[in-house]
């Protein structure tokens, strides 16, 4: 991974904060030590920590951040890993032989302070695509999923009428559609004809289900008016369900012939006159796997049918909890009720089943293909595991 570059800022854009400052005299404890632009703050083998991570991830508070804030934040990692690099280098010179590796340690050095370079890499890692480095659109970034997604949810649960329910499960899926494709593993170019088959199929089953159950539900003879109304509200989870299976499946099927790009990082245990300068920061891409491809796959897909639950479930209990006080003043309170669950069940949903597997997976090599099962490294040990990113 690169530190992604930048254009220069548009006059006029709220000067940010995210600059390097000298390090405090006393260390925070509850920071952990900033080792280069591809390790992690929260232990990534963990649920709780990649529900952290998760967190930063999708915090919209980055989606204020000024193209100054974004250009700070790329500056300072890049001149971390360029001191990174000089040190390594220089503990690799004969006279430096017995220095300490800094793979694994903290600079002893005030010029860095671990909390500004977290808040550039969270930064970072909300702004830019891993595997381009190119700067994702607002709207599509996972930061931005929750803010511009929630009013086509509200009103996919609200819907009654044939219109709103086509219109809004259409709009759902088409922000879910290029959410997928902005967050995907884009190591391989993606069929434009690949693309537009996972959109039609993710708005084809989404609208089919959704009008189906509907349609079911008025025809019920057995149901009160009450009950078609509270069942109506639950109607909209297994569309959202089918159309996120489809969505990935279909999108992402291409991966599945060509292969994603699988990587190795140096290792940190051989002597750094071992380990070529720009191998120190940066992974060694081994060529691409079409099983690593078929893990990815299955993986997203879980994730995405697991996501509308928190948010297609908790909004149905609790408008059905509060119908009493709706029956009063329904006119003025459905929709901030509604808005509110939503709100809720995104906030917490969103990370929460982001995080059930790691954004950058972890595959053996006795697992993968042949040709991966007997790499050696720069300093001629065997590769036993590789990493891929598997798209959010």
């Amino acid at each position: 991974m690169t530190v992604p570059s930048t254009t220069p800022a548009p006059e006029g854009e709220q000067v940010a904060t995210v600059k390097a400052t000298s390090a405090s005299s006393v260390v925070d404890v509850s920071v952990p030590f900033f080792v280069s632009a591809l390790s992690e703050r929260y232990d990534q083998a963990t649920y709780y920590g990649r529900f952290r991570k998760m967190l930063d991830v999708v915090d919209p508070r980055t989606l204020l951040c000024s193209r100054q804030d974004i250009d700070d934040a790329v500056g300072l990692l890049k001149d971390f890993e360029t001191h990174r690099r000089q040190q390594r280098q220089q503990e690799s010179l004969p006279d430096q032989g017995d220095s300490k590796s800094t793979s694994s340690h903290r600079f002893d050095d005030a010029e860095f302070d671990d909390a500004e370079l977290w808040r550039a890499k969270k930064i970072i890692d909300a702004v830019f695509h891993p595997d381009t480095n190119e700067m994702l659109p607002k709207p599509f970034r996972m930061s931005g999923f929750m803010p511009f997604n929630v009013p086509f949810c509200v009103g996919a649960l609200m819907a009654t009428s044939t219109p709103s329910v086509l219109f809004f499960h259409w709009a759902n899926q088409t922000h879910n559609a290029l959410i997928n494709y902005h967050n995907r593993n884009a190591t391989k170019p993606l069929d434009n004809s690949m693309v537009l088959r996972g959109y039609c199929g993710a708005v084809g089953g989404a609208i089919g289900v959704a009008m189906g159950l509907k349609i079911a539900i008025e025809r019920s003879t057995s149901l009160s008016v009450v009950q078609k109304l509270k069942y109506q509200r639950f109607s909209a989870l297994p569309a959202i369900v089918t159309a996120g299976a489809l969505n990935v499946l279909l999108m992402r099927a291409g991966e599945l012939t060509t292969g994603i790009d699988i990587y190795y990082e140096p290792d940190k245990s051989l002597p750094l006159s071992a380990v070529k300068p720009d191998e120190a920061s940066s992974p060694v891409v081994a060529g691409s796997s079409q099983i690593a491809a078929k893990k990815a796959l299955k993986e997203m897909t879980i994730s995405r049918m697991v996501f509308p639950l928190p948010i297609f479930l908790l909004a149905p209990i609790g408008m059905s909890l509060i119908d009493p006080i709706l029956r009063k003043n329904r006119r003025f309170l459905t929709l901030p009720f509604q808005s509110a669950f939503v709100f809720l069940g995104f906030g917490l949903g969103l990370p929460a089943t982001i995080a059930l597997f790691p954004q950058i997976g972890t595959v053996e090599a006795s697992c993968l293909e042949e040709k991966f099962q007997n790499l050696r490294d720069s300093g001629g040990n065997p590769v036993t595991a590789f990493r891929y990113n598997k798209g959010l």
